[in-house]
């Protein structure tokens, strides 16, 4: 994951919660509120696009790593029986890997992340 994503989406948060804390100020204009309903509204948009950038990204990465680990599994298990148990443990791990990669998926195209 890009590490300048994350530091944008740390500072994405920090503005809404300025943003919204300025909201709850008693006295403001409609045209100061207007503007700060807009603003907030932008951020989250950007909030949003960012997690669903870093949850891809993620989604990639894991994937790519899944599917490694399940070649890595069977080149263990066609060379050397006695790791056979490792190979296995490693096709688990693998599996639940991919498990988790399905409920991000699922929940970022739900719009859960």
């Amino acid at each position: 994951m890009n590490t300048e994503k994350i530091k944008t989406l740390e500072q994405v948060d920090i503005a809404i919660e300025i943003v919204e804390d300025v909201r709850a100020v008693d006295g403001l204009t409609p045209s100061e509120k207007l503007a700060l309903e807009t603003i907030s509204e932008k951020l989250r948009n950007v909030e949003r696009t960012l997690i669903r950038m870093v949850s891809n990204e993620l989604v990639d990465s894991l994937t790519s790593d899944a599917n490694a680990l399940n070649d890595l599994a069977n080149q263990i298990k066609r060379s050397a029986g006695k790791l056979g148990e490792i190979a296995n443990t490693i096709q688990k791990t693998a599996s639940i890997v991919e498990a988790f990669i399905t409920i991000v998926t699922t929940a970022v195209s739900a719009g859960f992340l």
